[in-house]
């Protein structure tokens, strides 16, 4: 396998590549098959926050319909090889419609109200009793990344007889608050990070629950044998970019789109600006638009930052693919991307 540091490449054009990774290239055989063998393990696609217009009602339910939530990067992944067997919606709300519920139990079906650390319990044990100590790979939105990252520790803080520890090879987390979302003024106990429900609450970069996630380090053994993806988006605004990537902590790659990207018309998000924005970070997966309004060609041009652990420097681009591609090429291409 070749180090981790060579996940960079995969965000960058074959001009920008040629340019910077030279002899690297005469790993494409190698990542072929690294490719293949990625496409035969399970994904699993956990959700973030809140509840959603399910049915198409206009009504808000009590959950999340994955389809429409993961639409787009399901679709992806199906037309760049993945059998859609292997792509697996995870829901945990009452009324989610996804691939499977954790928590099929009605009376004890998670709410916005339900601390993050038992719904992470939940996928654990879900995990643990399907796949045992097989590997498997997990794509999260916002809220849905700290749920992956509490099932990854959850063994060394709870006890591995509580909260069973599973085998992930391949975790990419899209907007997910790992220092918080934002917060109107965290220091007025009315803000909805102070007095919101209680998910909201711990999502409060001041919370507990943020100060705990930090003290189980992905630099720790637990951790090591993961390979760790963070994307974040200064457009977002729900979670900003510094929380994202975790800025100030460990992972092994980090991916931050810049204010100038300006991308094709997205009918999955229905946004007026067609920005990196908080729903757009798991549903863009085309070409983007240089800033001087010319078409991307087909590795698009999207304008981010990446870092990646072993190399330890920060890099541009602004042939930069899309957070879905990116997505999928880290999932598929692994350590040898």
């Amino acid at each position: 396998m070749f180090n981790k540091s060579s996940r960079f490449i995969a965000v960058m054009s074959t001009t920008s590549l040629i340019a910077l990774a030279g002899p690297a290239l005469s790993a494409q055989a190698a990542g072929t098959e690294a490719e293949k063998g990625a496409k035969d393990l399970p994904v699993y696609f956990v959700h973030g926050y809140g509840y959603e217009d399910v049915d198409g009602d206009g009504n808000k339910d009590k959950g999340k319909n994955c389809s429409k939530t993961w639409g787009p990067a399901l679709d992806y992944f199906k037309d760049h090889g993945w059998d859609e067997k292997q792509l697996i919606t995870v829901g945990y709300y009452p009324d989610d419609k996804c691939d499977v519920d954790i928590n099929p139990a009605d009376e004890n079906d998670a709410t916005r109200d339900t601390k993050i650390q038992y719904i992470a319990q939940d996928l654990a044990a879900y995990i643990k009793k399907k796949h045992g100590d097989e590997p498997v790979n997990i794509v999260a939105h916002s809220m849905g990344g700290l749920i992956t990252r509490t099932a990854m520790f959850g063994h060394e803080h709870w006890g591995e007889q509580n909260f069973p520890k599973i085998n992930v090879d391949q975790i990419v987390t899209l907007g997910t608050p790992h220092n918080g979302v934002i917060c109107e003024d965290k220091d007025d106990p009315k803000d909805s990070c102070n007095n919101g429900t209680t998910q909201w609450q711990q999502m409060n970069p001041d919370s507990k629950f943020i100060d705990v996630l930090h003290d189980y380090k992905l630099t720790d053994d637990w951790a090591k044998s993961t390979d760790w993806s963070f994307v974040g988006s200064n457009q977002d605004e729900t979670v900003n970019g510094n929380s994202a990537i975790d800025l100030g902590h460990h992972a092994d790659h980090k991916y931050r789109y810049w204010d100038s990207n300006r991308t094709p018309a997205n009918d999955a998000c229905n946004e007026p600006e067609r920005q990196v924005t908080h729903c757009g970070i798991r549903t863009l997966k085309n070409n983007g638009e240089n800033p001087d309004g010319d078409p991307g060609d087909d590795d698009g041009d999207y304008d981010l930052n990446y870092w990646n652990a072993d190399d330890g420097k920060r890099h541009e681009t602004r042939s930069g693919w899309a957070p879905v591609k990116a997505a999928a090429l880290a999932i598929s291409r692994g350590d040898d991307a």
